[in-house]
């Protein structure tokens, strides 16, 4: 009997060692980046494959080692931030925050001289510019653009020319997580990008929080777009989108005037150019939807709680560069993240190059919507809900997924550019809301708005809002069944307990606020169930007119448990 046991030790132990010997044997965790399969992806013919050429340049990122099949690992990307770290003067990395399985968020700083912290960030007197990538995990190109810009920015002379004038911080990889499973979502199947607003997710505050804390007056959100499927069948064809490169500044109509113009106008004036400069082609974001001769392109949308919108109510100058590239695998990696580059050095070139006219026009902006808060003036209003004019007979662009011919179709738009008002509401001197609500207080905070707390009892004239109509969507979305509701307003006197919230509108965040307070919003806290109402219940939300001098002192809700 102890000869057998013996045995079974033995074999055991020889297991044990096979089993070592192999994993010592396969390539690191580093190398196996990410559940990407090659054979899983769209083959575009060869002739599609003519059209986009390869460019002569060379990167040296992870994902670009030769003869590479998979996209850069997070251990591989944090190796490659710490050597340029070690490399650079200019550049400090620090983390902001964890993934939720507790992947770290590193953010980049690059100033001149080398500073790290807010206060003395502000302190350079420099335009702040923000870059992120990859908020979806299965869109590369945009955070191995990251990458590259950061190379640029800490040891080449695009940092050394730009940094004179501005600091430029970046967020490679918005979503650890998406991008270890090559997934578009987050680990808890919640897509980052449809967050901004009610903030569930530890990695959409992470940014937030560094957003509100560093206060950039330019922000840039990399992202990649899908090729396949959506035009199956056109004109007796199977086609493709065409773009390299798609691009769209901030839509809400709530993003202030001047701000938008800038975005529009020269910025993006001088993105296209050194696109072209490239040949790389270009267009507006668009997204489809209906099949058919129901089938039409939509100009973005103008939800606050995509980050595009998000980041252009702080305010700032806010911009998506989306390359071609969702489901292509690693065809014409090369050329997208080339794409996002171009893109995203003519933006930073331009703002330091036009860096007192960008501060000017975003603290412009920001003081007028300070003023409007503070005296609640006639013609102060928001737009809580608009809707895009529809175009007909657009002439839009594809490929010929067989013969690599461009094809241009005649096609209906929604364009969001030229969205009319649907509701329209005179802005308030402030939101209150009872202490019940702190977890919507809380979200605010999160968010760089400043919340204030009655000290005593009072009894106040505000217009409050019934429900009138509701519907409660049938599809699941991003973890919630959202509501749509109607309401009327009236004014009425209510008492107000102490340590009720008031969310006054004298400052820069004042879209944030509406977008999240009125009912009616798309990306609010009554859509999303934060504020739960009913049919003919009032909304626990205020809206206040009455003068300044309430008795009420700031709180910082960030830390409170």
């Amino acid at each position: 009997m102890y000869n057998v046991w013996q045995n079974r030790y033995r074999k055991w132990l020889f297991f044990v060692f096979g089993m070592l010997l192999t994993l010592a044997c396969l390539p690191t965790q580093s190398t196996l980046a990410l559940p990407y399969y090659p054979d899983h992806v769209y083959q575009q013919d060869e002739a599609v494959e003519k059209q986009y050429i390869v460019p002569s340049i060379v990167y040296s990122t992870p994902a670009f080692k030769p003869g590479r099949e998979s996209f850069t690992s997070h251990e591989e990307m944090m190796e490659y931030l710490y050597q340029l770290q070690r490399q650079s003067d200019r550049l400090h990395v620090k983390i902001i925050g964890y993934s939720q399985e507790q992947r770290p968020i590193p953010l980049l700083i690059f100033s001149k001289p080398s500073r790290s912290e807010p206060v003395d960030i502000q302190r350079l007197n420099k335009p702040v510019i923000w870059l992120q990538g990859q908020q979806h995990g299965n869109e590369p190109a945009g955070g191995e653009a990251m990458l590259v810009m950061a190379r640029k920015l800490a040891l080449e002379e695009l940092g050394q020319t730009v940094l004179e004038k501005v600091t430029v911080l970046i967020v490679p990889r918005c979503n650890p997580d998406g991008s270890y499973y090559f997934d578009r979502r987050t680990a808890r199947r919640i897509d980052e990008n449809r967050d901004h607003i009610k903030l569930e997710l530890p990695e959409t505050l992470a940014l937030r929080q560094a957003f509100s804390a560093y206060r950039p007056y330019l922000a840039v959100d990399n992202h990649e777009y899908s090729v396949a499927g959506e035009f199956s069948r056109v004109a007796g064809h199977e086609m493709l989108k065409y773009h390299d490169i798609l691009l769209l500044s901030a839509t809400n109509a709530n993003v202030p005037q001047k701000i938008k113009d800038l975005a529009d106008g020269l910025f993006l004036d001088n993105v296209e150019k050194a696109l072209d400069g490239q040949q790389l082609t270009h267009h507006w974001y668009y997204t489809v939807s209906g099949t058919g001769a129901d089938r039409q392109l939509n100009m973005g949308g103008t939800d606050a709680m995509i980050g595009r919108n998000a980041l252009g109510l702080m305010p700032a100058l806010s911009f998506l560069v989306e390359s071609r590239g969702i489901g292509l695998g690693r065809q014409d990696f090369l050329r997208r993240v080339t794409g996002h580059v171009v893109a995203d050095t003519a933006l930073l070139l331009t703002a330091a190059q036009n860096s007192d006219l960008l501060r000017q026009t975003v603290e412009h902006s920001r003081s007028r919507l300070i003023a409007e808060g503070k005296s609640s003036e006639p013609g102060s209003e928001i737009v809580v809900v608009s809707k895009g004019q529809r175009r007909e007979n657009y002439p839009f662009p594809l490929v010929d997924a067989v013969t690599g011919e461009v094809i241009t179709l005649p096609i209906t738009v929604v364009d969001v550019k030229q969205a009319e008002p649907v509701l329209v509401r005179k802005k308030p001197k402030a939101y209150i809301l009872p202490p019940a609500y702190l977890p919507v207080a809380k979200t605010l905070a999160q968010s760089g708005v400043t919340i204030r707390v009655l000290n005593r009892e009072n009894r106040l004239m505000v217009e409050s809002y019934r429900v009138t109509d509701k519907k409660v969507f049938a599809n699941y979305f991003e973890g919630h069944f959202r509501n749509s509701v109607q309401t009327e307003t009236s004014f009425r006197e209510v008492t107000f307990p102490a340590g009720s919230f008031v969310i006054t509108m004298d400052q820069p965040m004042a879209g944030i606020i509406a977008m999240s307070l009125e009912p009616e919003a798309d990306s609010g806290m009554v859509r999303f169930n934060a504020l739960p109402v009913d049919v003919n219940e009032e909304v626990p939300v205020f809206r206040y007119h009455g003068p300044g001098n309430l008795d009420m002192h700031p709180v910082d809700l960030i830390y409170t448990h």
